[in-house]
């Protein structure tokens, strides 16, 4: 009795697993858990980047599931010449109103004359560009002026603000400024034409990511347009649309015939979705793969290391060890290798899509947050390998 107790003893001192590996190669295994490594990176990574890109694609389609679309019309040699205008005409924007996969249609009205504006230290022209409010996706209450009024509140867009913040200011050695910054800063602005002159000032009230230029109040538009130009009737440079899937045959078929330019989001966005879907769908497969192919090695190399020790498990068990005890033994040290694993994707993954999200922040894009799909997926993948590990290995043991 006091002999067996004593084996028993030694035994709990004894790691199975270095008697089983004694003299055998660790390279299968080294494999296979960087096969179970990679592949739990690649399916999380896909997982979050699908969530990313249907974040920023879906941006867009606040009311509704509608989208936006700025178009102008093509510039060729006839416009050059002045045989045809480059604006939109009344039967045109009528014409476009009637289609039934156009659900609305918006003038972007536009400026007549020069505008030269001082901001930073930095002189540059500008254009200014009006649309009826319920196209603007910003807060429009401070949107307002009124006769009189020196200060002009106006709607830039975000494309503006990355461009002025990691092109402009960066070329003349200057650090970018925040949003918060530009809307409490002025630009001083001379309008010009015909040597006619009217000096404001303007104020940034909001970012637009749906119009691509300077918005400003409508009343002011026409009013300055009067004043500079005598014109009554504002020019229409640019159209709005309103529709269910920029992506439509039928849609992208109309606006080539009429030779119409999609500007902003627009028809790409729906293409590199497309792209974008087909994209992650391959990664995705292939991480599947290498998760398949790498629980197939690790099955094959531990069945390989049961059979190759058959004599030394017989004498285990003569020592007093049961089957269970050694399939615990095996299993324990599996899962501390797939904890190691789970430790090491896992912060990854966040440093990763921490810089991805931080970029994306950087370009106005938005800031989608990390799902919990993308911490559950490894520790799946680890729960399922070491299940079908233990069903195969209490098979071959017992």
């Amino acid at each position: 009795m006091i002999i067996l107790k004593r084996l028993e003893w030694l035994s709990m001192k004894v790691n199975i697993v270095n008697i089983l590996l004694q003299g055998k190669s660790k390279l299968g295994l080294l494999i296979a858990g960087f096969g179970i490594l990679l592949s739990s990176f690649l399916i999380a990574s896909v997982y979050q980047l699908f969530n990313d890109v249907s974040f920023i694609l879906d941006k867009s389609e606040k009311e509704e599931g509608f989208q936006y679309l700025q178009i102008s019309k093509e510039v060729g040699v006839s416009t050059s010449l002045g045989l045809s205008s480059p604006d939109f005409s009344v039967n045109e924007i009528a014409s476009l109103r009637k289609q039934n996969f156009i659900e609305d249609v918006a003038e972007l009205w536009s400026n007549d004359f020069r505008v030269y504006g001082r901001f930073a230290g930095n002189g540059f022209d500008m254009f200014f560009t009006s649309v009826k409010p319920n196209f603007i996706d910003a807060d429009t209450d401070d949107f307002q002026w009124e006769k009189g009024q020196v200060e002009i509140p106006v709607i830039i867009s975000n494309q503006f603000l990355t461009l002025l913040n990691h092109a402009v200011l960066p070329s003349q050695g200057r650090p970018p400024i925040p949003k918060i910054a530009i809307k409490q800063a002025t630009v001083d602005l001379q309008l010009t034409k015909d040597g006619k002159r009217l000096s404001y000032k303007a104020r940034v009230v909001g970012f637009s990511d749906r119009i691509s230029s300077v918005l400003v109040p409508r009343n002011f538009l026409d009013y300055a347009n009067h004043e500079l130009s005598g014109n009554t009737q504002t020019r229409v440079s640019m159209v709005v649309l309103k529709v269910k899937d920029s992506g439509e045959k039928t849609l992208r078929r109309y606006l080539d015939r009429n030779d119409y330019d999609v500007n902003g989001e627009q028809l790409v966005v729906q293409k590199s979705k497309t792209v974008l879907k087909i994209t992650l769908g391959v990664v995705f497969v292939f991480g599947f793969v290498i998760l398949i192919l790498s629980m197939a090695l690790s099955l094959s190399q531990i069945k390989g290391l049961i059979y190759q020790n058959k004599d030394r498990i017989r004498m285990l068990i003569l020592l007093g060890y049961s089957p269970t005890g050694i399939i615990k033994s095996l299993l324990i040290s599996i899962a501390k290798l797939l904890g190691v694993i789970i430790l090491l994707v896992l912060p990854v993954i966040w440093i990763v899509f921490n810089s991805v999200h931080a970029l994306m922040l950087t370009y106005a894009l938005g800031l989608p947050q990390l799902t919990i799909g993308v911490w559950l997926i490894p520790i799946s993948i680890s729960m399922v390998i070491l299940s079908g590990i233990f069903a195969s290995v209490k098979k071959l043991i017992k």
